[in-house]
């Protein structure tokens, strides 16, 4: 993950806004810390459900974002934020029931690594 590339997208976006770091961290909901880190390559493993809430505020698409900053090709993309946004309204005792159904369904997936 290009930490450094999406944490300048977000610089560039919140100071072509006049944004202050304090006023994105209050509408994100994060500390106005975690975007001086974020912008600044700090944040060694950013959620894509934290970068979708900054992006959010911040006018710009998530997809392009996240595809900017080589985390992931548009298709495969496409396909985490929508499980993303259908998470996001999940209470949590939901999503820890999909959590429990897709490793029930794909168990490969979660097997420790020797």
């Amino acid at each position: 993950m290009y930490l450094g590339k999406i944490g300048e997208i977000i610089r560039n976006r919140r100071k072509s806004l006049k944004m202050s770091q304090n006023q994105l961290a209050d509408s994100a909901n994060v500390s106005q810390g975690y975007i001086a880190d974020l912008e600044n390559g700090k944040v060694n493993n950013p959620t894509i459900k934290t970068v979708v809430r900054i992006a959010a505020v911040l006018n710009l698409d998530n997809e392009q974002l996240l595809n900017e900053a080589g985390i992931s090709d548009g298709e495969v993309n496409s396909d985490i934020m929508e499980l993303v946004r259908m998470s996001e309204k999940l209470t949590p005792d939901q999503r820890q029931k999909m959590i429990a159904v897709t490793k029930a369904l794909f168990p490969e997936m979660f097997e420790e690594k020797e």
